[in-house]
């Protein structure tokens, strides 16, 4: 009969036997080395769906990020509302398991932005402690709160220079933002229509960040739904006042900004997105970026959306501002 120390020994190498297994079951998931739905769309799609697709499906995933080595605001929120959203769903805490080997820039750009936070998970300080003072950390909820459009906005005149005479009215972020979640919750989840997705949301949940780009002297701020996108709105039918729908994904994007569709047809419903490209005409740099379905939407200073079509479709709506900050604001 094995003694206690052989007991014990067997024990442990059973279970390291038992992980080993494990983790030869569970599907991983490679990042690719950029993420950005600008730089590297094509690739930035495809994970993000094939992430969805496997937390949806099974929970028993391995997500590998210590092959990313570049990633933007926009591709960053979109990664903390996905872990985020996986945690809700799973009632599980996930917890880094390579974390040594990411890139240290990001993993000081993730836990700027809060990453770390959502996991909620005993982490060396060391290994996270972030001297990047230009990235705000993400807000999330589920109902339409100004509050935090003001607290965004208060943060981002922190992070630039607090001068007495700094013009506030050069960030005109409140009505866009506050537009941003009344769409996200009245028409990103809806109850009333069956789309690809709804079962695993069990709450209408937006999330907003903020950067400061010193180098282009400019905010940019992101804003994200993961609902049924804005084509996707427009292809239940309830659009067809308009008359033809656009087949193509960015066409339909163009349409919504083109004539303010509303799925709801209110009369005082249907003008949101004139707040949302507003602050492009403040500025001849400012401009915003529309990521929804298969497609991507920039419009410019004169209001001319540029748009380009993708093969592989990204859930959700995202949202993000360039917003040229006056020289004699910025601190440099």
């Amino acid at each position: 009969m094995p003694n206690r120390k052989e007991r014990r020994s067997g024990y442990a190498a059973a279970k390291r036997a038992q992980k080993k297994n494990i983790d030869q079951i569970r599907k991983k998931l490679y990042c690719p080395n950029i993420l950005s739905f600008e730089i590297n769309p094509v690739e930035t799609r495809e994970f993000f769906f094939s992430l969805r697709k496997l937390i949806d499906q099974n929970n028993n995933l391995l997500v590998e990020l210590s092959t990313l080595r570049d990633i933007d605001l926009g591709a960053a929120l979109v990664l903390v509302a996905e872990f985020d959203r996986w945690q809700r769903k799973s009632c599980t805490l996930l917890s880094p398991k390579t974390i040594e080997d990411w890139d240290p820039n990001i993993v000081k750009k993730l836990s700027s932005l809060g990453f770390f936070k959502i996991l909620k998970t005993v982490i060396n300080k060391k290994i996270i402690e972030s001297d990047d003072k230009f990235l705000i950390q993400f807000i999330s909820d589920t109902l339409t709160i100004g509050k935090a459009a003001v607290l965004l906005k208060k943060k981002i005149i922190s992070i630039i220079d607090n001068s007495k005479n700094q013009n506030t009215r050069a960030y005109p972020i409140y009505a866009p933002l506050v537009e941003s979640m009344k769409n996200a919750i009245q028409h990103g989840y809806p109850d009333d229509i069956s789309w690809e997705g709804k079962k695993f949301f069990s709450e209408k949940r937006w999330w907003m960040a903020a950067e400061l780009d010193k180098e282009n002297q400019r905010i940019q701020i992101a804003f994200l739904d993961l609902g049924i996108t804005i084509p996707g709105t427009l292809n239940t039918g309830a659009a067809t006042h308009l008359g033809r729908i656009h087949q193509e994904d960015v066409g339909r994007i163009v349409q919504a900004l083109q004539y303010g569709t509303s799925r709801l047809r209110l009369p005082h419903r249907g003008k949101g997105f004139e707040n949302i490209i507003r602050p492009t005409k403040l500025h001849v740099d400012n401009a915003v970026l529309i990521v929804s379905g298969k497609g991507l939407c920039l419009i410019d200073h004169a209001g001319m959306p540029g748009g380009w079509e993708y093969e592989t479709s990204f859930g959700g709506t995202l949202l993000r501002w360039y917003i040229k900050i006056p020289q004699a604001e910025l601190a440099l």
